[in-house]
């Protein structure tokens, strides 16, 4: 013997029938409030020891009425909802269990000659279609309306299952029965609609999904920009901390010392200034020498080899960090000799004087070691930010596919241009400073250039002053002659020269150091619109095409699969707890 239980589950829709209450009351059908409605939900229990088809069905149209959908009087009622919320349980135990299938199509319940329940979206292949429908549904007007359905938004779609003996069928063998089967002239009228068949069904989803993704790409879209732009507005707020050198709002500064970025970049433009001063001429001028100091020196020299030697671990500044030689100390040899030399290869017919392009030459040779040495700080500045720039992305940005697709569609090549900007900017005031005429309006070089002669005077009288007697007169207008006229004009011209190549250098030198401080590295690299610094920010989010933010922010396919496996997971088992806790 079979036994069959039934018992309605409240869901979600309780909202319907509070809406619909008064019209339900006006047809007789007795309406309680939500939480009396509740409890004969609850209370609905049915139990069956005979199947029986035909009661069966009595006891459906009952949980219907209990549920406030359309039944029996009310099947009509267009105004009545066809579908609830609210879960059906039907359990049947017994050693002999009748196969029972429930679609639901509200009202179209029919029993055979057999007993079994049936209705025209479940039929077997070789089951009578008169029997199949109710009298009321075989008019094509009838089915007509099934089909389109006043109420439903997408109405019904008819299709043929296989039959109990159809097992072995293929697909198309599946197909070809229905095809056949919906040219009978019953069906004829339907077929015209587009509503019948596997294929009209597929179809209309296919379309359905279409819409649904063209409706919610937009918004997935504009989730996926706001996650960016706010990862980029926090990559912002460290960046100007680390270049304002506020520390302490942020923990990230204790946990990576490296990023006190304002306070490394710092250290190594005070060594930079401090080698250009001690080790960037090629020759010690006269009476002076920086020798002593060099020991100085090792530290910055140190921490900047090892910055370059760590690029090996950093393919993508191949193309930017180039191989430098270690800066040698200035050369001890005479000047004077190396003055003399360029004399003679540029002098010209000038008389008593020399001409431009010789201080030109002697200062081009002077500052032959400034290119190496500003390249040199520039690349290891573009490597610390570099890093800097890594480990801030890695810092805000947790999820590893989001931070290497934004790195390498967007990030990276901006960011290599950026470094190949500061560098061709040091470049360029190189070549102003060493190549272009020697020119200058500080008014120290002029005094620098007086002082050296009065210096050079001044070693004259300490002369004197060793040599002085009984005839003081006469030893000075000597040692006065003796510098004078024992002097060849190439001899002064040396001189001369020295005087102003030595002032005009200092100068110079205090000149680059501050340009290429305060536009390649401060600029270029740190605190300019176009600096790698300034690349991740919101404002590149916000123009990145769709593509871009699909490939870097999207789900990849894997992904999206397992994802879509999980939430019918879940959703099966959150269905499964609500039946259970019923």
């Amino acid at each position: 013997m079979s036994k069959i239980k039934t018992e309605p589950i409240d869901g979600l829709g309780n909202h319907i029938y509070l809406e619909k209450q008064d019209r339900l009351r006006e047809i007789g059908v007795d309406i309680p409030t939500s939480q009396d409605r509740k409890d004969a939900l609850r209370g609905f229990h049915h139990e069956l020891t005979d199947f029986d088809g035909k009661t069966l069905v009595d006891v459906i149209n009952k949980a219907n009425k209990t549920m406030g959908i359309r039944s029996g009087a009310t099947q009509y009622d267009t105004t009545l909802p066809m579908f609830s919320d609210d879960i059906l349980k039907i359990e049947i135990s017994g050693p002999e269990k009748p196969h029972l299938t429930v679609i639901d199509v509200p009202g179209l319940f029919q029993v055979t000659d057999e007993g079994s329940c049936q209705c025209p979206v479940d039929r077997g292949p070789d089951t009578d279609s008169s029997q199949a429908l109710p009298p009321r549904w075989t008019s094509p007007r009838s089915r007509t309306w099934l089909v389109k359905g006043n109420t439903l938004k997408l109405g019904y779609f008819i299709v043929r299952n296989r039959g109990a003996d159809e097992d072995t069928l293929s697909i198309a063998e599946c197909q070809m029965k229905e095809q056949e089967k919906f040219t009978e002239p019953l069906w004829t009228e339907l077929t015209k609609l587009g509503h019948t068949g596997v294929q009209a069904l597929r179809a209309e989803l296919q379309g359905l999904l279409t819409e649904l993704a063209r409706r919610e790409l937009p918004k997935q879209r504009a989730e996926q920009r706001e996650c960016l732009v706010r990862l980029a507005a926090r990559f912002e707020r460290i960046v100007r901390d680390a270049l304002d050198g506020r520390y302490d709002g942020n923990p990230i500064f204790s946990e990576k010392p490296e990023l006190k970025l304002a306070t490394k970049i710092m250290d190594l433009n005070e060594g930079f200034t401090d080698l250009v001063w001690k080790k960037g001429h090629t020759w010690e001028f006269k009476a002076e020498s920086h020798n002593d100091d060099l020991d100085n020196l090792l530290e910055y020299e140190t921490m900047s080899n090892a910055v370059l030697d760590s690029t090996t671990s950093i393919p993508e500044l191949e193309q930017v960090i180039c191989d430098h030689a270690a800066c040698p100390a200035p050369l001890t040899d005479d000047i004077m000799g190396q003055i003399e030399k360029y004399y003679k290869e540029s002098r010209g017919p000038e008389l008593g004087t020399f001409g431009g392009a010789l201080l030109s030459l002697t200062f081009r040779a002077q500052t032959s070691k400034w290119r190496a040495i500003v390249m040199t700080h520039v690349e290891t500045v573009i490597v610390v930010a570099h890093r800097f720039i890594k480990t801030v992305l890695f810092e805000t940005i947790g999820d590893q596919r989001i931070r290497e697709e934004l790195w390498g569609l967007v990030l990276l090549e901006k960011l290599q241009t950026a470094y190949i900007r500061a560098k061709n900017h040091a470049q360029f005031l190189l070549g102003i400073e060493v190549n272009g005429r020697p020119r200058t309006y500080n008014h120290h070089f002029s005094d620098d250039v007086l002082k050296s002669k009065a210096e050079r005077l001044t070693q004259v009288f300490v002369e004197y002053s060793d040599h002085r007697g009984e005839d003081d007169y006469g030893i000075f207008n000597s040692t006065i002659g003796q510098m004078v006229e024992d002097k060849s004009i190439a001899d002064q011209t040396k001189e001369d020269v020295h005087d102003i190549l030595e002032s005009y250098y200092k100068v110079s030198r205090k000149r680059v150091v501050d340009t290429i401080c305060q536009q390649a590295i401060d600029h270029f690299l740190l605190d300019g619109s176009d600096s790698p610094l300034k690349v991740p920010n919101p404002e590149l989010i916000s123009k990145m095409s769709d593509t871009q933010l699909d490939m870097i922010a999207g789900e990849d396919i894997n992904t999206k699969r397992e994802r879509e496996r999980l939430g019918s997971e879940i959703q099966g088992l959150e269905a499964a707890m609500k039946v259970t806790r019923g």
